[in-house]
């Protein structure tokens, strides 16, 4: 009868908790003491809180907030732009012909239509760059945890998630967070960097109403 893959878990990390001797502290101390155990060492780390206390994660967060903003700006002012030619529109109507009336308003819905579609198409572009981010951030963290699991002879990096229970002793979080913010800072350095008002050619000016 095959033993219970959870409990086998549970007291696998507590063995080595217990075996580390809890004399020392800080990041650092915490990947010593799991390498210097003789258990098979378990580390966990909270993916998430990489994200969001890394200088990256910051960074990310900051610019996608600063470019649904502007993309907001640009929305009301596409808005006032609009109001502005129907107004114009409504007031030259008695002077046009029915079939003059129905051409300009045949080219103020066209207008509307495209400035609609080219909006959201910026949208999904912020949530595409947003993703790029996620993606170049994992890869980040997946490089730093298989050279710090090979250097540290780790064998097993469970997800904050996936673990019932650990100790703190385990937690290799704060280590990680280090290196990372240590190698790459907060990512604009990396090769093709754009922030997201330029991967979505958000300009984030309020358009004249007069302007085309």
């Amino acid at each position: 009868m095959r033993g219970n893959p959870i409990l086998t878990f549970l007291l696998l990390v507590f063995t080595v908790t217990m075996a580390n001797g809890q004399t020392e502290r800080g990041p650092e101390a915490q990947l010593h003491m799991i390498q210097s155990s003789g258990s098979p060492a378990v580390v966990v780390v909270d993916f998430d809180a990489l994200f969001g206390a890394s200088a990256f994660g910051i960074r990310v967060l900051a610019e996608n907030e600063d470019a649904l903003r502007a993309l907001s700006d640009e929305n009301m002012g596409n808005v006032v732009r609009l109001e502005a030619e129907e107004n114009d529109l409504a007031r030259r109507k008695p002077k046009l012909s029915d079939e003059e009336f129905t051409k300009e308003r045949a080219k103020f819905n066209e207008l509307a239509k495209s400035l609609r579609e080219k909006q959201d198409k910026k949208g999904e572009r912020i949530q595409e760059w947003f993703r790029l981010q996620e993606a170049t951030f994992e890869a980040i963290v997946r490089q730093i945890l298989s050279n710090v699991a090979m250097f540290s002879r780790i064998d097993v990096v469970l997800s904050k998630d996936s673990a019932i229970w650990f100790s703190d002793h385990i937690d290799a979080t704060p280590s990680i967070l280090e290196r990372i913010n240590a190698a790459y800072g907060d990512g604009t350095k990396i090769e093709g960097y754009r922030t997201a008002r330029e991967y979505a050619q958000i300009d984030g000016v309020i358009l004249d109403p007069a302007g085309d």
